[in-house]
C-alpha cells in the first residue's frame, strides 16, 4: 500500500477525505474520538495514536499526517532506520494551508508526493532541502523518475557530493551512457557543474572536484582510485540481455550465469533493463523468477519476429530445427534493445552440479 493519511481533528479530517479520494491505493486513519464521523472505508486509529502508528509505520511508503509535524515528529523520531529504509513522512495543517515533508525527502520521496498532494489539496508545498529550495541538482535522486539505480558501493560520497553542489563547489557529471534528461531540456546547469561523457575528459583539478558517474560498467574507478569516496555513481537501465535454457533450468544457473557474463565482461547487473527470449520460453519458470526478483521486465518474440534479426554473430541451424530460428538470446536482446551491434556476444553457461545448459547475450540500448 502506497499512502497511510491520519486525521485527529474534524477539521484535520475533512482535508484527509479530500485527499483520500484522489488518490489511488491509500488508507484513511481516523482517531477513535472521531470515528463515528469518518467516511465508509475509512479505519480506526487507536488513541493514544503513537502505538498504532508504530506499527503502521513500516507497511506504507508515504504517511500523509494531518496535524503537527511537532506531533509527527515525537512520534516517529524512535523508528527511524536510516534515509535508505525509511518512508516519507509528510505533514499537511489541518486548514491544508501547508504540505510539509518532514521525513525521507529525496530518498524516500517525500519532496515528489509533498508536491503532488498540495496540487491536490490547493495548498502549498514547503521544501526546506538544500537542492530543491536553491533549484540545484539533487544527486541522490536525479536518475530514480529514469528508473536508474543508485550504486549502493557509493553511498559514503553522497553527503559530500550534495554538499558541494549547494555550496557552489565545483562538481563534474560524467555520463558514459543512459538518457540526458536528468537535467530539464533547455536549462543550463548550475554554474558550479559541468557535463562530460567520458573519465579521460576530467578537468586538472579532479582532486579537489566532486564527481556524478552515470555509466554501467561494474568497476568504472579502478583506474581513478583519486575519485573513490568523492563520487555518486549512478546505473541507468541502458543493457538488455537475451537468454535461452535448457527447460527447467534451475533459478540458480540463471542467477549465477547472469553474474557471470556480467563480471567477465565488466558490466553492472544494476544496468540490466530487461531479460529476454523467445516466446516458447514465456513459462520458463527461472526467467519468470529472475525478472520478478531483480525488479525487471522478462519479454519473449515470436521465432517470426527474431529470424533474420540485425547483428547477429553465432546462428546455429541446431538452434533453428529445435526452436525455428537461428538464434535466440543474441537475436532477442538486439531486438528488444533496437541495437545493431551486440555488446557481448552469445555465452554459454553451465553448473556442473546442476548439468543444466543456459546461453545468453548482452546490447546495451542506442
Amino acid at each position: 500500500m502506497s499512502y497511510a493519511l491520519y486525521a485527529i481533528t474534524r477539521k484535520g479530517l475533512k482535508q484527509a477525505e479530500k485527499l483520500w479520494k484522489q488518490l489511488d491505493e491509500a488508507d484513511l486513519f481516523v482517531s477513535s474520538k472521531l470515528f463515528a464521523e469518518a467516511p465508509e472505508g475509512a479505519r480506526e486509529l487507536a488513541m493514544p495514536i503513537a502505538e498504532p502508528i508504530a506499527e503502521l509505520f513500516s507497511g506504507y511508503r508515504t504517511h500523509v499526517m494531518f496535524f503537527s509535524v511537532g506531533i509527527a515528529v515525537r512520534m516517529i523520531a524512535p523508528l527511524l532506520v536510516d534515509k535508505r529504509q525509511d518512508p516519507a513522512v509528510i505533514c499537511v495543517d489541518e486548514n491544508a494551508h501547508w504540505c510539509i515533508p518532514v521525513l525521507s525527502g529525496h530518498r524516500g520521496g517525500a519532496n515528489d508526493a509533498a508536491v503532488q498532494i498540495a496540487a491536490l489539496l490547493d495548498a502549498q508545498a514547503v521544501l526546506s532541502t538544500a537542492s530543491d529550495s536553491s533549484g540545484t541538482l539533487s544527486v541522490d535522486t536525479m536518475g530514480k523518475t529514469l528508473g536508474w539505480t543508485l550504486d549502493p558501493t557509493c553511498e559514503q560520497a553522497i553527503t559530500g557530493v550534495a554538499s558541494a553542489v549547494v555550496n557552489g563547489d565545483p562538481v563534474t557529471v560524467i555520463q558514459e551512457c543512459g538518457s540526458n534528461t536528468w537535467w530539464p531540456a533547455g536549462q543550463p546547469l548550475p554554474g558550479n557543474i559541468n557535463n562530460v561523457s567520458t573519465l579521460d575528459m576530467l578537468d586538472s583539478d579532479s582532486e579537489t572536484r566532486r564527481y556524478v558517474l552515470i555509466t554501467d560498467r561494474a568497476e568504472p574507478l579502478a583506474a581513478y582510485p583519486k575519485l573513490q569516496g568523492k563520487t555518486v555513481i549512478w546505473r541507468p537501465k541502458t543493457l538488455v540481455v537475451g537468454l535461452g535454457c535448457d527447460r527447467d533450468t534451475p533459478l540458480e544457473v540463471i542467477e549465477a550465469g547472469i553474474s557471470h557474463i556480467c563480471a567477465e565482461n565488466g558490466i553492472s547487473p544494476l544496468s540490466i533493463e530487461r531479460i529476454t527470449s523467445i516466446s516458447i520460453k514465456s513459462d520458463e519458470q527461472a526467467f519468470i523468477d529472475y525478472a520478478a526478483q531483480a525488479g525487471i521486465p522478462f519479454e519473449t518474440f515470436a521465432p517470426e519476429i527474431l529470424d533474420g534479426v540485425e547483428g547477429i554473430e553465432n546462428p546455429s541451424e541446431v538452434v533453428r530445427k529445435c526452436v525455428g530460428v537461428s538464434s535466440v538470446g543474441e537475436a532477442a536482446a538486439l531486438y528488444a534493445s533496437g541495437a545493431k551491434k551486440l555488446l557481448v556476444p552469445k555465452t554459454k553457461f553451465t553448473l556442473s552440479e546442476e548439468g543444466k545448459n543456459m546461453t545468453m547475450a548482452v546490447c546495451r540500448r542506442p
